[in-house]
């Protein structure tokens, strides 16, 4: 069975407590779901507003940053989904 999850904090996780997205201790790194038969995962760029130092723009790009950081280092095992031609891929 394939698994689609949508929704998921890992990169506010790699943002906040370092780590990678390849193997990390949270809740969700690409080994896991490569052994688990994933198919599709959002992954959220959270800015809990309440929380958030300098400004909540600030926190979207820095946590777009981990997201295309991660993507680049690991564009063998994931690629964005943009359309449905690219979930077929």
């Amino acid at each position: 069975m394939k698994i689609i999850d949508m929704h998921c904090d890992t990169i506010s996780e790699l943002a906040d407590r370092g780590g990678e997205l390849w193997k990390n201790s949270g809740h969700l790194d690409l080994k896991r779901m490569q052994e688990s038969g994933y198919l599709l995962q959002n992954f959220a760029l959270f800015v809990d507003i309440g929380k958030c130092t300098p400004t909540p723009w600030e926190r979207v790009c820095a946590l777009y940053e981990v997201y295309r950081t991660e993507l680049e280092k690991n564009k063998n095992r994931i690629v964005p989904v943009l359309c449905y031609e690219d979930i077929l891929k």
